[in-house]
């Protein structure tokens, strides 16, 4: 039946809702952000549409009096459009609330003002698709639908505002972000720089010594002090020459002794 197949694609549309919560395939990463924009690209048309067509369709049989059934089965459609409409509504709003709690008192009260008018507005169709005309007023209902279509125009405006300060917002945090990164950069660099200039001079004091400890045992010099306390390339190079230095100042005084 027509109801069977409405509750259907309800459970479908609610499903699809928790898979895009749970997985985060959104629009966007942020639920609230997400939710809102879906809202304004979403929502606000599709409702405005169902709205305005029952609006039309209602004032024409309440002008004539009398429902067809084409009549009838073209506003049950719209009315069950309308409804899965304002349940995914309600639940990206409620899922943008519980997201960001920052905003609900900006949004809960238009938000709650849209939702009555809708309900409202859905308990109205279904007097004109039951037939009974004689309950609803022709000018009411005109001005009803008009304004719930307001409504949720002006609720589209609010959520737009809000949107453009959350990403207005996002945007200030990743310039932030950026900077915070670009420090730490900097730091790292000058760190690295430090440390690199402070390997040079050991380097370059370590083959100074070398070059005098030679020049000392060019010149004869035996008994001149090398000092070899490290374990890296240049240490072992001082290493060898002390012991070089050991061995050929024992060889000099052997040739004194004996000359």
């Amino acid at each position: 039946s027509f109801a069977l197949h409405t509750a259907l694609i309800g459970q479908l549309m609610e499903l699809n809702q928790q898979v895009g919560d749970f997985s985060n395939l959104v629009l966007d990463s942020q639920l609230d952000v997400s939710y809102l924009m879906a809202f304004l690209v979403t929502d606000v048309p599709r409702l405005s549409e169902y709205l305005g067509h029952a609006r039309g369709i209602g004032a024409g049989v309440l002008a004539s009096g009398n429902i067809n059934a084409s009549q009838q089965n073209r506003l049950i459609e719209l009315k069950a459009g309308l409804m899965l409409a304002m349940a995914q509504f309600d639940h990206g709003m409620q899922r943008a609330l519980e997201s960001n709690t920052d905003f609900s008192e900006r949004l809960a009260q238009k938000r709650n003002g849209v939702g009555l008018g809708l309900k409202n507005f859905s308990q109205t169709l279904d007097l004109l698709i039951a037939g009974d005309l004689q309950q609803v007023d022709r000018a009411r209902y005109f001005a009803d639908a008009t304004a719930v279509i307001g409504d949720v125009f002006a609720f589209g405006d609010t959520v737009s505002v809000l949107v453009a300060e959350l990403l207005e917002q996002r945007l200030r945090n990743m310039k932030t972000l950026l900077l915070v990164l670009s420090g730490v950069w900097l730091l790292l660099m000058l760190v690295v720089m430090a440390a690199g200039w402070g390997t040079a001079r050991s380097i370059l004091h370590s083959i100074r010594e070398l070059v005098v400890h030679f020049a000392a045992l060019a010149n004869g010099d035996y008994d001149r002090r090398i000092v070899a306390d490290s374990n890296d390339e240049l240490g072992r190079m001082l290493k060898a020459l002390k012991c070089m230095q050991v061995r050929m100042g024992f060889e000099f005084m052997e040739t004194q002794r004996v000359a």
